[in-house]
Formats: structure tokens, C-alpha cells, sequence
């Protein structure tokens, strides 16, 4: 799987965050999900989509 800048996460760098996480630095974090993903899922949260023409139907000009 690649990123949008068509980059494959490294494996050290997957690493780096499982240290991170099996160390006394990541004691507060609990129940979250790291996405180690070179911002894929950043990349295709709704803000980032275009807005479909029929939402804008109802709007007045601005």
C-alpha cells in the first residue's frame, strides 16, 4: 500500500512507533489507534472531498 506521495512506510519507521508505544512515554495513551500511515487516512477524511453539487442547491449565493 502506498501514501498519496506514493511512498511505502519503512519498516524502522513502523518500528519506531512500537518502541514508542512499549515505552513509559506512551503511558498516558490508552484505547486509541496510531494510524502509521503516511497520512492515507488524512488524505480521505470528508473535509478533503470535494462537496457534491446538490448540497449546494439549497444555499443562497454567497
Amino acid at each position: 500500500m502506498t501514501t498519496t506521495g506514493n511512498l511505502l512506510a519503512d519498516r524502522d519507521e513502523v518500528a519506531a512507533a512500537v518502541v514508542w508505544l512499549c515505552s513509559p512515554a506512551s503511558s498516558f495513551i490508552t484505547g486509541a489507534t496510531l494510524p502509521i500511515d503516511g497520512g492515507m487516512l488524512a488524505d480521505m477524511a470528508p473535509f478533503n472531498q470535494p462537496e457534491h453539487p446538490s448540497a449546494q442547491a439549497g444555499r443562497a449565493p454567497a
